[in-house]
């Protein structure tokens, strides 16, 4: 019996043995015909470990023990624009949908709608919603703020916040997240996932504040 216990579990007959015959106040398993309650939490847990042992390779982690951390940052080329007229788009913390790519809708859910303590919900084309804070407000230069809700992440907290430079303005979008139950494979293609959002939300906000720069002036 204890054979065949062991088999169904993925332990080995050899680890079951050791197991019962430390158990000195127990019966051992195969003299009695069964097994002690004990015994099938032992076996319950070696064959968890087993199965990850299998899927993920021997001495990789599991997604549900391991966490992983890293620190995102992406940087706009030069924009020849005012800080002000940044600020006017990244100040407005509804204007997302303009910008950012796959987002469809952004919702205030305080009363007010810019400011450290606002949130607001950032819905997706394909159903996702992601719930974030405003941490800090620095008008006219950017602003920190954290996921709540929404992503896959112990942790995330982010600052996008424009820069003066010569002749010109760069928009940096800074993060840090740390992982739940994910694999090392799984965290990397997010965070290359991640960075490519930034890389394209810079894009598109850089080509927004060109427009407005070059856009005719009407004769009055």
């Amino acid at each position: 019996m204890i054979k065949n216990y062991c088999k169904a579990f993925g332990s080995t007959v050899h680890e079951c043995t050791i197991y019962a015959k430390s158990k000195t106040r127990t019966p051992h398993p195969k003299a009695k015909g069964t097994t002690p309650p004990e015994f099938h939490k032992h076996i319950r847990v070696r064959a968890q470990s087993t199965q990850l042992t299998r899927k993920y390779g021997k001495g990789k982690e599991s997604r549900s023990n391991v966490y992983h951390t890293a620190s995102l940052k992406r940087t706009s080329s030069k924009i020849k624009a005012a800080r002000q007229e940044a600020w006017k788009i990244l100040g407005d913390i509804t204007s997302m949908p303009a910008w950012a790519p796959g987002v469809s809708e952004v919702q205030i859910t305080t009363p007010h709608k810019r400011g450290t303590g606002a949130t607001r919900h950032v819905k997706f084309f394909d159903g996702r919603s992601i719930e974030e804070h405003i941490t800090s407000w620095n008008p006219g230069f950017g602003f920190t703020y954290a996921a709540a809700d929404g992503l896959p992440l112990r942790i995330y907290i982010a600052t996008l916040a424009i820069k003066d430079v010569k002749d010109g303005i760069r928009i940096v979008w800074h993060s840090y997240m740390n992982s739940s139950h994910m694999t090392k494979p799984e965290f990397a293609k997010f965070t290359d996932d991640m960075g490519k959002f930034y890389q394209e939300s810079l894009a598109n906000l850089k080509n927004i504040l060109l427009q407005k720069n070059t856009r005719p002036v009407r004769n009055v």
